[in-house]
């Protein structure tokens, strides 16, 4: 019976685990919802994420290895109010992957990223990769947006972490989140993202450019007839004509035509 115990309280906690984080990665707006699996004064401990909103909650600090100075590496948030507060500014720039980044670059691409649905994150949990010690449990996962594309990004953001939770003997709520994932490899890839829509936006303009040289080219230049048939007066001038290009001419009540030389 220990045994069957044991297991039936590993897939709760595994469930658990994966609920936190599709309520986070979906934005859950049911306060309701979190509240069933996180336990009053619940911590989540992640990576400061600069580029993007973050919470004003409490902060780790460490200092380098010489122990001079010191910098902020994590945050840490505390009951369901803050984490609902954090989940929110996650989700707001998530919008941005497909929305206001890509804007620019045309109108059709800007109506098509406001009908498209919101970005999410779509979580992957392997129960290959989750070990219970106790009360104290382990999981990694892979997670990437889902929806970036349909908005008008060029790709999804991937990337990997883990998180260890503690739990409640009693009720099989969260005590505590620690998550770690890497911060750095996001930036870089939004990063890269903006690298495109400037690239994109380049191309665009130089195509413009072309097109408008090419049009340009297309137009000749007119010519200009001069008649040097020289009236019986001295100092008289034949009449002047324009040549358009279709070879039609305009001239006066007399016939000019053009030099053969």
């Amino acid at each position: 019976h220990e045994a069957q115990r044991n297991r039936e309280q590993r897939e709760v906690r595994f469930r658990v685990m994966e609920e936190f984080l599709n309520l986070r990665g979906r934005n859950e707006l049911n306060a309701a919802r979190w509240v069933a699996i996180l336990e009053d004064g619940f911590m989540f401990t992640l990576p400061r994420t600069p580029y993007r909103r973050m919470v004003d909650g409490e902060k780790s600090w460490s200092s380098d290895v010489y122990g001079n100075g010191s910098s902020c590496v994590e945050q840490v948030l505390r009951g369901a109010a803050a984490v609902i507060e954090d989940s929110a500014h996650l989700s707001t720039f998530l919008q941005s992957f497909g929305g206001s980044m890509m804007s620019s670059l045309s109108s059709s691409t800007s109506a098509a990223a406001a009908a498209a649905p919101q970005v999410q994150i779509v979580y992957k949990c392997d129960r290959k990769r989750f070990f219970m010690d106790g009360n104290v449990t382990f999981m990694d996962f892979t997670a990437n947006t889902l929806g970036a594309v349909a908005r008008g990004a060029p790709n999804e953001v991937v990337f990997k972490g883990s998180m260890s939770a503690l739990f409640s003997p009693a009720s099989n709520k969260l005590i505590s989140i620690d998550m770690t994932f890497d911060s750095g490899s996001i930036a870089q890839q939004i990063e890269a993202l903006g690298n495109v829509v400037v690239s994109s936006m380049n191309d665009a303009a130089t195509t413009a450019a072309h097109e408008a040289g090419a049009l340009l080219d297309s137009l000749q230049m007119p010519q200009m007839y001069v008649d040097k048939t020289v009236g019986s007066e001295a100092g008289a001038a034949g009449p002047v004509s324009v040549s358009s290009d279709d070879g039609e001419r305009s001239t006066d009540s007399s016939s000019a035509a053009p030099i053969n030389s």
